[in-house]
């Protein structure tokens, strides 16, 4: 697969996120990818404890993400993701300023012309402080994340298409519990330069820490458009498709990329 085409795959696995970190290719040695992605997601109902929806305060957040993947060689890509945003909750401002920064690095195991397998871990410093009794909200200690990525292409024609999985296990420091991921995308071509992507990422409390035991699922779906010259367009709505002890979240987002 061309540099460009499986850039393009690592990008498309990390957006939605916020929750997903990167795919499973990795950068070729000297090139990467620039990636920043704005979100204004709102939540006025929150999953109690059996999974069903009750009217809670309204959390508002607005936040913004400088994601950095950079191919140390053709095997190790080095990971930087900065964040800035602001959290409200019944329009007083729960925490505002920089967000969680997370660095780290992915290493590629194994890899076909149509499949990647690799290994992936990343600090993340917690930035501003919260001690939201929301688990999503919640950013009072820094993190440790360890995830195994699959990734695969497929022909659908004349273009092609992807699938990609990810597991993890997080280590929070602080008040909330240690976290079990699950990432899943899939990305499906529309024209030559058009990707529609669907994604979703389940989060599950390994405990209960100084918070009630949770877990949260979220799903986001848009369309990327590539234009040339290294620069893809992206945009899209992200929403929570079930919980509990989770906020029921929704908006929409925009992004903008660069390889190099």
């Amino acid at each position: 697969m061309k540099r460009v085409a499986s850039a393009t795959i690592a990008a498309a696995c990390f957006l939605a996120g916020h929750e997903a970190l990167a795919g499973a290719w990795p950068q070729e040695k000297g090139h990467g990818t620039l990636i920043v992605t704005g979100y204004a997601t709102r939540a006025g109902e929150s999953f109690d404890a059996d999974g069903d929806n009750n009217e809670t305060a309204t959390v508002k957040k607005s936040e913004l993400y400088f994601h950095l993947e950079h191919g140390l060689t053709d095997r190790l890509t080095f990971i930087a993701t900065p964040s800035l945003g602001e959290v409200k909750i019944c329009s007083e401002t729960e925490r505002s300023g920089l967000g969680i920064t997370q660095v780290g690095a992915r290493w590629s195991a194994a890899r076909t012309d149509t499949s990647a397998l690799s290994f992936q871990t990343t600090y993340r410093f917690a930035g501003a402080e919260s001690r939201s009794a929301f688990p999503d909200v919640n950013t009072s200690g820094d993190e440790m994340d360890f995830r195994v990525l699959y990734g695969r292409s497929f022909p659908l024609g004349d273009l092609y298409g992807f699938a990609e999985a990810q597991a993890g296990y997080r280590i929070r420091q602080s008040q909330p519990p240690n976290e079990w991921k699950m990432d899943l995308t899939v990305g499906l071509p529309v024209t030559e330069n058009s990707q529609l992507l669907v994604q979703t990422f389940s989060t599950v409390s390994d405990g209960s820490g100084e918070l009630l035991p949770y877990e949260y699922h979220k799903s986001q779906v848009s369309l990327t458009r590539r234009l040339g010259d290294g620069w893809t367009v992206q945009a899209g709505g992200a929403f929570t498709i079930a919980g509990e002890n989770a906020l029921d979240e929704k908006g929409p987002f925009l992004s903008v990329w660069k390889d190099y």
